[in-house]
């Protein structure tokens, strides 16, 4: 087992990214504040930062240095809306038709909402802009209904989001709690309408803090099966769901009963989903998981990295041109985030 022992920054960002070919949609899904994304040769991360006591949407061009990933000079797009120092999850995702979407879970009291920002700019392209003086020009959306065989049901506390594509229409993926506080959190998934306020979708399944990657034609969504009294930051088991339309989800094996993670990423690359989670312990460690078909078993790789906390973020990054391997990204100091060549199939 190849083991690494490995030095993280406080407070660095924890990044996702997951490329695409040519035509296909480039998403990212992160961690708690930024996310990571590559479109062609550029690469940058996209997460909310403060001004002026103002929330904006900032852009930090990234140049990849081999083995690290350097920061350059970041850019303020738009404002957010939120609190000045309210953490956020924040997802992006470049589209078809080359427009940006982007979207953040936002603290408001006791519960959460969602804003959704879309872009016909070239993100990684647009000029900066100053913050004040104007108000966000982000959808709010209040609530989630959620169609059901007898009745449907209504959540007001929306995070956790995720964004993916189907045939040109833009879909967000979250989580929720019921409106007294009690039960177990659910996954869902909703098309985005144009009014705002409300989203009306369907119920994927039990758990929070999803993942989703397209796998040849299908969807492939993972989210770890948290109970009632653990929160985002306690480990949980990883269940997993397939679906060919984004409408109907079928269950399938859980990765690793055996293993629930506290943090974890899913990238599709190479003709294999791969999966790479924290498991907590007196040392805790980052694991990876490889799926080959539809049908078949998450293997567990002989690839582990010693990690120096629980709450570590780990990351996987696509392969590219010259690159013929994903990398596993981890959080570095003083700007820079350290990247990992995973095995060779």
């Amino acid at each position: 087992m190849w083991t690494m022992n490995g030095w993280f920054g406080s407070g660095v960002l924890g990044w996702t990214l997951i490329g695409a070919a040519q035509g296909e949609p480039v998403r990212a899904s992160v961690g708690e504040d930024a996310a990571l994304v590559r479109d062609g040769g550029r690469a940058a991360r996209v997460g909310i930062s403060t001004f002026d006591s103002r929330r904006m949407w900032t852009v930090v061009p990234l140049a990849d240095g081999g083995d690290d990933l350097r920061e350059e000079s970041p850019r303020r797009i738009e404002e957010a809306r939120g609190y000045a120092d309210a953490s956020a999850r924040v997802d992006v995702l470049r589209r078809v038709d080359a427009t940006w979407a982007l979207v953040q879970d936002v603290h408001r009291g006791g519960s959460r909402m969602l804003e959704l920002l879309e872009l016909r700019e070239d993100l990684l392209e647009a000029g900066e802009r100053p913050a004040g003086g104007r108000l966000p020009r982000g959808t709010p959306f209040v609530e989630a209904v959620l169609a059901g065989s007898a009745a449907s049901e209504t959540f007001h506390d929306l995070f956790a989001p995720r964004l993916v594509e189907h045939e040109g229409r833009l879909h967000v993926v979250a989580s929720s709690l019921p409106t007294d506080g009690l039960g177990e959190a659910v996954t869902w998934i909703a098309p985005v309408n144009e009014g705002g306020a409300k989203l009306e979708g369907r119920r994927i399944g039990h758990g929070g803090d999803a993942r989703v990657a397209r796998f040849g034609e299908e969807y492939c969504l993972l989210v770890r099966a948290l109970t009632p009294s653990q929160t985002l930051a306690d480990a949980a088991p990883v269940h997993v769901y397939w679906s060919g339309d984004l409408r109907t989800w079928q269950p399938s094996l859980p990765v690793d009963e055996e293993s629930p993670l506290v943090d974890y990423d899913l990238l599709a690359d190479s003709g294999s989903l791969w999966l790479v989670g924290v498991v907590p312990g007196p040392t805790p460690v980052a694991r990876l998981w490889r799926l080959d078909a539809r049908d078949g078993v998450w293997a567990l790789q002989p690839f582990e990295v010693e990690l120096p906390s629980v709450s570590a973020r780990v990351r996987l990054l696509a392969s590219a041109f010259g690159v013929p391997r994903p990398k596993l990204v981890l959080p570095a100091e003083e700007g820079r985030s350290r990247v990992i060549a995973l095995p060779a199939r």
